[in-house]
């Protein structure tokens, strides 16, 4: 296999890694409605649950665990509803 072929192998992975995290996600205490500021699409890691949230200009606003929400609104690209 060409060395292309194993980066986009990997890409994949990654790819649908994310995606059943993002899938499988159970809530684990209180949430709280943020909604993303941004003008691109945006995938990030809550720091203290681990949770991983998409956002985008499309979808702006997700339901955020309570514990995560202090830091992401620090970064000045999330307020809440």
């Amino acid at each position: 296999m060409s060395c292309c072929g194993k980066k986009r192998k990997q890409i994949r992975r990654n790819l649908i890694s994310v995606t059943t995290s993002v899938e499988n996600h159970e809530s684990s205490g209180p949430e709280v409605l943020l909604r993303y500021t941004g003008s691109t699409s945006l995938l990030v890691r809550g720091h203290r649950s681990g949770q991983t949230y998409f956002f985008s200009a499309s979808q702006p606003e997700q339901a955020v665990q309570k514990r995560d929400v202090d830091i992401l609104r620090r970064t000045g690209l999330f307020v809440n509803e």
